[in-house]
């Protein structure tokens, strides 16, 4: 049985992500409570990044640039179930992911609120269709990494998430630093 995001609980923990409790996502985003999250990278087979565009209603972040998909790991689940149940909620698809990294950050959007999180970065390959949740994404492309990382680091107007910003960074570096 599918329950809204409004009874959904999430996984408060500790910075060592030892789980301390559970708690609304209005409250833990009101409080800045440290809770888990997930973010994945899709690649197509030349080697793109798909990102989204967040749908305009968003209270957090809305019409900005982020990751692939991303969201808050429930009570009950693990990091890479609430990864797969996401790519298959958000854009419409399957696909084998591997934990790639996890980094905690704190982010505040204007005076609405922000994210305090423990967060997963999943990757994963797909060749295929995208079928985007309206709901959840405006628009959505594939773009090469390293153009992507010129984008955010660039004067352009553009909004990205900040998650978007530490994820691409940290899997840049990471590759790097195993073809070192």
């Amino acid at each position: 049985m599918f329950l809204g995001k409004k009874t959904k609980k999430l996984i408060v923990v500790t910075p060592s992500d030892k789980k301390i409790g559970e708690i609304s996502i209005r409250e833990a985003h009101d409080r800045l409570l440290l809770h888990r999250a997930v973010t994945v990278f899709i690649f197509n087979p030349r080697g793109e990044l798909l990102i989204t565009k967040r749908n305009r209603k968003k209270k957090l972040w809305p019409l900005y640039w982020e990751s692939s998909c991303s969201t808050h790991v429930y009570a009950g689940e693990t990091y890479k179930t609430a990864a797969n149940r996401r790519i298959k909620e958000e854009l419409g698809i399957e696909a084998e992911l591997k934990l790639a990294l996890k980094f905690t950050y704190t982010a505040r959007y204007k005076n609405l609120g922000g994210e305090n999180e423990v967060c997963s970065l999943f990757t994963g390959k797909y060749q295929g269709k995208i079928k985007p949740n309206k709901e959840e994404i405006e628009d959505f492309k594939w773009i090469e990494p390293k153009r992507l990382l010129k984008e955010i680091k660039g004067r352009r107007r553009k909004r990205f998430a900040p998650w978007l910003k530490i994820a691409l960074c940290r899997c840049i570096r990471l590759s790097k630093d195993r073809q070192a």
